[in-house]
């Protein structure tokens, strides 16, 4: 009898290690978090907006996407991507979705894509404050953490620019770094070589991006 009774208590101690490995994978799996899970998730809302912003590119004929006589900046009405710089006092990235479709050079919160997860704008000025109707998605240091972004030439519309990174597409789907401001040059902006931009958190964990010059697969 009491050798049952041990055999029985030694059984009971193996159950109570086995949960307490399990509640220790279970909590190891919810709780923890890596440190570059944020600049993970900035790397991956990028990617899907910049393939978005293509996709609109290719889909929308509302604006101009293709050649209009009776405009000769008609390309101006190409979906772009920008990643900008908020003010000085705050800091920091956020990018928007847009196209200037009245071709006055000025990103519009009305010529702005509507994010098609949150059916909010994909929107904000330099104060970095999502509101109410503005996707905080784009807010890329607020939300996740973004505090360098690095870029190559490709990347960006002037080789001077502060701009981080802006890009286009037309209705082919190719990718053009800047917008001629000259009437009848839609493809002087061409990509001729990937634009390749990496982003940085605080920890210096990076992810690198690139836009193929060939076809404009973002990945």
């Amino acid at each position: 009898m009491e050798r049952k009774y041990l055999l029985h208590n030694a059984f009971s101690l193996y159950e109570l290690l086995f949960v307490v490995v399990i509640v220790a994978i279970i909590t190891s799996v919810t709780i923890y978090k890596p440190s570059h899970d944020d600049i993970d998730e900035a790397s991956k809302k990028i990617t899907t907006y910049l393939k978005y912003t293509r996709y609109l590119s290719m889909i929308d004929d509302q604006y101009h996407r293709k050649f209009d006589e009776n405009d000769s900046l008609w390309f101006k009405g190409r979906w772009t991507f920008k990643i900008q710089n908020c003010k000085q006092t705050v800091g920091g990235y956020y990018f928007v979705v847009y196209k200037d479709s009245d071709h006055e050079g000025y990103i519009d919160k009305i010529e702005t894509a509507l994010d098609p997860i949150t059916n909010k704008y994909l929107y904000s000025n330099s104060d970095c404050v999502a509101s109410q109707d503005e996707s905080a998605y784009v807010l890329l240091t607020k939300k996740y953490g973004v505090t360098n972004i690095k870029a190559n030439r490709q990347c960006k519309p002037y080789s001077t620019s502060t701009v981080p990174m802006a890009m286009s597409f037309d209705s082919y789907g190719y990718p053009h770094n800047k917008l001629s401001s000259n009437p009848n040059e839609p493809d002087k902006y061409k990509l001729k070589s990937p634009c390749i931009f990496t982003i940085y958190d605080k920890n210096d964990n990076n992810i690198t991006i690139t836009i193929s010059d060939k076809t404009g697969a973002v990945y």
